[in-house]
């Protein structure tokens, strides 16, 4: 029997996701009284979970439902989020989808426009917005700090070994690849720096997937303020993992997982590193911010809080994503292209 106040969240997918970065907050929570529902495709799965994590299991967000779920966690592939959310929205309950949120950007507005009708929030886990470099860069831009912004360079990349269970960041067509993967986090950032009056234009768009997924990106973007934007992503090797700023008076400069701290030169001076309170243990940051994420969407099941990041917020950078694969063109390569001119000519 669910008490009054008790809050009981159905979790869709029962991967790495959940295993690696959502059990792990959660079950504090569960000894002090909240509830989890386990749902996968495959139900044996979902049992195993239950058991472990001393849940229970259901077969469907509506049996979920029935049985006291306010709020669902969709961590399943991404081209299933968009029938999942407006399945759990049908059934009144709050959302917090995985990122990327949805495939593309004709997806993301019809789940905020879904959202809006509802009355229910749809959540997204685009943590990395959390991140005291990151939110730092916000404030220095938001207050002009060091006068206009001229150019933003990010490489973002590392061979690619998250244990996925189904296998689907490789099989699945419209999965796609690297950009919707990876590129969901660091577009995300561009866009929520430079704010919603500043919108992006794809200049150039590269990459190597051939009509299959891609496993490398290199995009030059251009804001409406005349902002050059380089960002370039691979899950194939290893890449700096940096970011570099150019503004008026200074530059910024920081790695991408390095959360708390940044350096920065104003004109004329010399490189100071600024270390930035993340007001958590520092062994176990990244949980910490996962953390603030489910307790926030936690609040918003109780509802006395409101998303960190909303469906709605996101519809920027996953329009950037949508142009690029529209305009995407291979990589230049030589030793391909002399291979596909031979074969052209009966050789």
């Amino acid at each position: 029997m669910k008490s009054k106040d008790q809050v009981i969240l159905a979790i869709i997918g029962c991967g790495a996701a959940v295993e690696r970065l959502y059990m792990p907050q959660l079950v504090r929570e569960m000894e002090s009284g909240l509830g989890i529902i386990f749902i996968d495709r495959d139900l044996d799965r979902a049992k195993l979970y239950a058991e472990k994590y001393s849940g229970s299991y259901a077969a469907s967000i509506k049996e979920a439902g029935e049985r006291g779920a306010q709020g669902v966690i969709i961590a399943t592939p991404h081209p299933s989020h968009l029938e999942l959310a407006k399945e759990a929205l049908d059934n009144g309950m709050q959302v917090l989808v995985e990122k990327p949120a949805t495939v593309d950007d004709i997806e993301a507005r019809e789940l905020a426009a879904y959202s809006a009708k509802s009355k229910k929030h749809v959540a997204v886990n685009n943590s990395r917005r959390l991140f005291p470099s990151f939110t730092h860069v916000k404030k220095l831009f938001d207050d002009k700090t060091y006068g206009d912004i001229k150019s933003i360079s990010i490489s973002d990349g590392s061979p690619f070994e998250w244990p996925t269970v189904s296998g689907f960041y490789l099989t699945s067509e419209r999965a796609k690849g690297v950009l919707l993967d990876r590129g969901s986090h660091a577009l995300d950032i561009i866009c929520w720096w430079l704010g919603a009056d500043d919108s992006l234009t794809v200049v150039d768009s590269f990459y190597d997937g051939f009509n299959g997924p891609e496993s490398t990106f290199k995009l030059k973007l251009e804001s409406s303020t005349d902002i050059q934007i380089d960002y370039s992503v691979s899950r194939l090797f290893k890449l700096p993992n940096e970011f570099h700023i150019v503004m008026q008076n200074a530059e910024i400069r920081g790695r991408l997982f390095s959360w708390n701290e940044i350096d920065v030169k104003q004109s004329g001076g010399d490189w100071k590193t600024l270390i930035l309170d993340s007001g958590q243990d520092s062994t176990k940051e990244y949980e910490g911010f996962i953390w603030k994420l489910l307790s926030n969407f936690i609040g918003v099941v109780r509802g006395d809080a409101i998303p960190i990041v909303t469906i709605d917020d996101v519809i920027p950078s996953v329009s950037v994503i949508t142009r690029a694969y529209e305009l995407a063109k291979p990589f230049q390569l030589e030793w391909y292209s002399e291979w596909a001119e031979d074969s052209n000519n009966g050789g």
